[in-house]
């Protein structure tokens, strides 16, 4: 059965949906990723649920992303890597291929 939590950051344009259905973890960003809304990600409530074996991180609704934005995406991706999951970033647009790999972090775009 899934489940399916959207957040909505109040201030700032950014949203994150997951939907979890048999041990897969899909998370889905749109808005804008930067330093207001990285909190939203701290945690995604799904970190210590032993049911998740996989998770994939849909980045093409998402619009902007900053230095905080990078960083919270690689923080994501190494607390459910941590756990022995495996975890794929899918779909950036070009605004958001550029900056991560500006930012040195192309290998976090990679499977």
């Amino acid at each position: 059965m899934a489940e399916i939590r959207t957040f909505q950051h109040p201030l700032v344009p950014f949203a994150v949906s997951s939907d979890m259905h048999d041990g897969h973890l899909a998370l889905d960003l749109s808005g804008e990723l930067d330093l207001a809304c990285t909190d939203a990600l701290d945690r995604d409530g799904h970190e210590d649920d032993l049911s998740v074996s996989d998770v994939t991180v849909d980045m093409s609704h998402l619009e902007f992303i900053d230095t905080a934005g990078v960083r919270a995406l690689v923080e994501v991706k190494n607390r459910h890597l941590d756990r022995g999951r495996s975890v794929q970033m899918v779909n950036p647009v070009t605004l958001v291929r550029k900056v991560v790999g500006l930012y040195g972090r192309a290998d976090l775009l990679a499977g």
